[in-house]
């Protein structure tokens, strides 16, 4: 802590002062070390993030092509139809099935 007193020596009052630099440079040093630590817990949190979507992603498309092929086998018993005649895989989008406004167009 910094005195302001006429009656401490010039050489105390430098001495006052390098440490007082001295205090606010270890302070700024922690805040740097306390900001990269917070930037590298973002940085991991970012990446479990996209590695669960991704995991998500793809359960959801399995599940779609399982859904699928009995959905294939179904609409075969239902109309008569050789499954042949029917797509082999959904043509339709992850995004689309879960759109509940959406409804194909005729151009299938």
């Amino acid at each position: 802590m910094l005195v302001n007193d006429d009656s401490i020596s010039p050489e105390e009052k430098i001495k006052q002062l390098v440490e007082f630099e001295e205090g606010k440079r270890r302070e700024l040093e922690e805040k740097r070390k306390e900001i990269e630590k917070k930037r590298k817990e973002l940085e991991d949190l970012e990446k479990r993030g996209a590695q669960e979507i991704e995991e998500v992603r793809k359960e959801i498309e399995k599940r779609i092509k399982r859904a699928y092929k009995k959905a294939r086998l179904k609409a075969e018993d239902e109309t008569g139809i050789d499954k042949k005649h029917f797509p082999k895989s959904c043509p339709f989008s992850p995004d689309q099935i879960l759109e509940k406004a959406f409804f194909p167009e005729e151009e299938i």
